[in-house]
């Protein structure tokens, strides 16, 4: 089921959207900290961090669906610098933390995408879910 409402939250000068589409501010201002969570098509992703630095980046299952797959997150500068992670082949529900992504600080307007897919391929996919980092 697609999720097409918006919900604000406000903490101080913080407001974290959780919304479809892929445009998802991880912080719009301020220095207070946010959590961004978005799932679609079974498969979860949430975004921890402050400012331009995301601390925690992990993947997970909807409501405990099984998705049988690679579990794989990516960094999308635009154009062609991307960056990808990749898990084990996983067939239960599980939450993976993709610590290669985690801890570090981004360009403002990335996005961090996620997905489950049968074969371990760099590509755009249809079903994949995004938040968009920035200022």
């Amino acid at each position: 089921m697609r999720r097409d409402r918006v919900h604000r939250l406000r903490r101080g000068t913080l407001l974290a959207a959780l919304a479809a589409g892929l445009t998802l501010p991880l912080v719009t201002g301020g220095s207070a900290s946010a959590t961004v969570a978005r799932c679609d098509h079974g498969t979860c992703i949430k975004v921890i961090g402050k400012g331009l630095h995301v601390s925690d980046v992990m993947v997970s299952t909807e409501n405990g669906h099984k998705r049988a797959g690679y579990y794989w997150a990516a960094v999308r500068y635009g154009g062609t610098n991307q960056e990808w992670v990749w898990t084990d082949w996983i067939d239960r529900p599980t939450t993976v933390y993709m610590r290669q992504l985690s801890g570090r600080d981004y360009p403002n307007g990335v996005y961090i995408c996620a997905g489950v897919e049968t074969q371990q391929i760099p590509m755009d996919y249809a079903d994949e879910i995004c938040i968009q980092v920035h200022r």
